[in-house]
């Protein structure tokens, strides 16, 4: 009788043993590679309010793009920083940019192909009446002669490097820590604020946010 008893108690633990071994495993899922390789193809699938891009999201998001050097940088959430070649476009450097890997190779291939060969170079005719006025082309900034750059804006999008940290800057205490540092200029062009100095907002490799009124930097 103890022998049957005891037997009757041991089943439904048995049964639960059983029941757990059948169930399906739950796999973690995977998060965010920590860097997507140059060349790798991707579709733009979103684009974060940071961005500079931001305001051109309906006309990037869903094109197909290789990615350029050197790499996309996971950062917050699913976003990624870092250059992307796109078919009829310039190379587009972005702060929060969020991509899906596939098989976008041959789709990306087929949009190259597709592009428009450049025309031949037409020879300037001489001017039938009064020269047209044409705007200057926008102002770029130059090089001093230890590399920083001077005179006109950075544009938003722009990697650079810094390269000091103006004693008048609020973060000049962390002058040793961000010089050396590769940057994305976002929300906005770097503006002159002095002599090869520069104002604006940086997101920079140890992945923060810098505020600065006065750095200097080199293009990267």
């Amino acid at each position: 009788m103890r022998r049957h008893g005891a037997a009757l108690l041991l089943a439904p633990l048995l049964l639960a043993v059983l029941l757990a071994a059948a169930a399906p495993v739950a796999f973690a899922k995977e998060g965010p590679a920590a860097v997507i390789p140059t060349g790798t193809a991707v579709r733009i699938e979103g684009i974060g309010r940071k961005d500079a891009f931001w305001r051109f999201r309906e006309e990037l998001v869903g094109q197909v793009c290789a990615v350029g050097e050197p790499g996309l940088v996971h950062q917050k959430r699913e976003f990624y920083s870092g250059a992307l070649e796109c078919p009829g476009e310039e190379s587009l450097y972005f702060y929060q940019v969020e991509v899906e890997q596939g098989d976008y190779g041959a789709i990306l291939d087929e949009l190259v192909r597709a592009l428009p060969a450049a025309a031949p170079a037409l020879e300037r005719a001489e001017p039938m009446g009064p020269e047209l006025e044409v705007d200057a082309p926008p102002a770029v900034p130059s090089r001093k002669a230890d590399g920083r750059l001077q005179g006109a804006a950075v544009p938003a999008g722009q990697l650079v490097r810094i390269v000091d940290l103006a004693p008048a800057d609020r973060y000049h205490a962390d002058r040793a820590a961000l010089i050396g540092l590769t940057c994305n200029v976002i929300e906005g062009p770097l503006v002159p604020s002095g002599d090869a100095w520069f104002a604006g907002r940086l997101f920079c490799g140890d992945g923060k946010d810098w505020q600065l009124y006065q750095v200097a930097v080199a293009p990267e």
